[in-house]
């Protein structure tokens, strides 16, 4: 099981992070105001990055259904649990 971590921020930047496969981490901040865009954006990311599993802040729980949509349409199969961070 691979994690990344989403914390989405309607007002400034969204922020994707996780380990890469060295164990690196690597962290990208969105400034993405549409949605939209934002969603299509984070599905790539996790896509490209091979993660099954995302903790989330409740803001980014709140996009998983669109997220998971969009990685089933966009990229045929994959989909990603989706779970809030409470540490």
């Amino acid at each position: 099981m691979k994690y990344g971590y989403f914390n989405y921020d309607p007002v400034g930047p969204s922020v994707f992070f996780y380990l890469d496969d060295n164990g690196q981490p690597k962290e990208t901040h969105y400034n993405i105001a549409d949605v939209n865009n934002l969603i299509e954006a984070i599905s790539a990311s996790i896509e490209c990055s091979h993660i099954d599993h995302v903790l989330c802040n409740a803001a980014g729980l709140g996009l998983a259904d669109a997220i998971n949509q969009n990685l089933s349409t966009q990229f045929n199969h994959h989909t990603c649990v989706f779970e809030i961070n409470d540490k």
